[in-house]
């Protein structure tokens, strides 16, 4: 008998926001995903494939994730039913029905979104501190095994989310004061803090890794449940990594930072002038591929395996532009970079 990826298969790609359920906080997350995977079951489809669940800045653009390995949190469940840390009373203060109405109404409301659930995020990670953390329960435990398993990336991320929370949320980590410059620096800044200021730094990382540890726990919930019904469940991997991510932040010698990577021309693209003439120049920054080979390294971090553990499969988004890949003169760092083409020249 055929494994199931030796068959041919028929499934459905929808990216996540937008599977919107009755109890959803404004946009689609890992139960409407769940939910998603049960009707294709139900309907012989073997296949769910979804856009890239990287964690996004500003410009909410999924190829411009914000780091290469962590999950958006915007895709969590976040209800007492799926953090057993979230208490009902801390969800139904934070998460009133008026402001659930606002959000399940119309488009997704990013910023109120983000707001809510890192709010509740918040309120659930003070739970566990007091009860699980303190007093090393199983639960603890739990929490600093992900610690040691993803030591490799976790703290640069969790350093550079924190950063970014000082800097009004800017991931373009080229604008931070000199004193976040680099993690070395970023790291001597935090140790010579006041002892209470330095202590309110070092939860707000803890905060990150463990909104990252109930991520990974509920897409690999949804992996474990493809494969009892024998899904594939399929995940997408952009071609290059954000320049204002954590992955370069802390890696940059991982990449040439003067060139930036794109599409060749276009001579069909009749509806852009500039694509036509110039190609896609997607921003991403050019990898150094004798460094990262010499590191075993992608993004800045050993090659992960995480992805392995949620997805059966992924696609790697316009792959056939790795024989294609342009690279372009300079880079724009004054804002964070869209899903957009732009129009720079590039090296021939």
């Amino acid at each position: 008998m055929k494994s199931i990826m030796e068959q041919r298969l028929a499934g459905i790609l929808q990216p996540v926001f937008a599977i919107r359920t009755q109890d959803d906080l404004g946009v689609g997350d890992t139960d409407g995903v769940r939910q998603m995977m049960d009707w294709c079951h139900r309907h012989g489809f073997h296949v769910f494939q979804m856009l890239p669940i990287n964690e996004t800045g500003g410009d909410r653009c999924p190829y411009n994730a914000i780091s290469a390995l962590a999950i958006d949190p915007v895709t969590l469940a976040v209800s007492p039913r799926h953090i057993p840390d979230l208490t009902a009373g801390e969800f139904n203060k934070l998460a009133r029905p008026d402001l659930l109405a606002r959000l399940r109404a119309g488009p997704v409301n990013y910023p109120a979104v983000k707001a809510l659930k890192h709010a509740l995020l918040e309120s659930a990670y003070e739970q566990f501190t007091a009860q699980h953390l303190q007093p090393n329960t199983e639960r603890s435990i739990q929490f600093r095994q992900f610690m040691q398993d993803h030591s490799a990336w976790i703290s640069d991320y969790a350093l550079f989310r924190a950063l970014m929370k000082e800097n009004d949320e800017n991931s373009v980590w080229e604008q931070w004061p000199a004193q976040h410059a680099t993690p070395e620096l970023a790291r001597q800044w935090v140790r010579a803090l006041p002892k209470p200021r330095r202590a309110q730094f070092r939860r707000r990382e803890l905060f990150f890794i463990y909104v990252q540890w109930l991520a990974f726990g509920q897409w690999q919930a949804l992996r474990a449940g493809a494969d009892a019904k024998q899904m594939l469940l399929m995940g997408d991997m952009p071609i290059g990594i954000g320049r204002s991510s954590a992955d370069v932040w802390a890696g940059r010698a991982n990449f040439d930072l003067k060139w930036s990577g794109g599409a060749p021309p276009e001579k069909f693209f009749k509806t852009d002038p500039s694509t036509e003439k110039w190609g896609q120049n997607w921003g991403v920054p050019l990898y150094r591929w004798d460094e990262m080979r010499r590191r075993n390294s992608i993004g800045g971090a050993p090659v992960p395996a995480s992805r392995g553990t949620s997805f059966t499969s992924a696609a790697w988004t316009t792959s056939w532009g790795c024989s294609v890949f342009t690279p372009f003169p300079g880079h724009p760092i004054t804002t964070p970079i869209s899903c957009r083409s732009m129009p720079n020249r590039p090296r021939r």
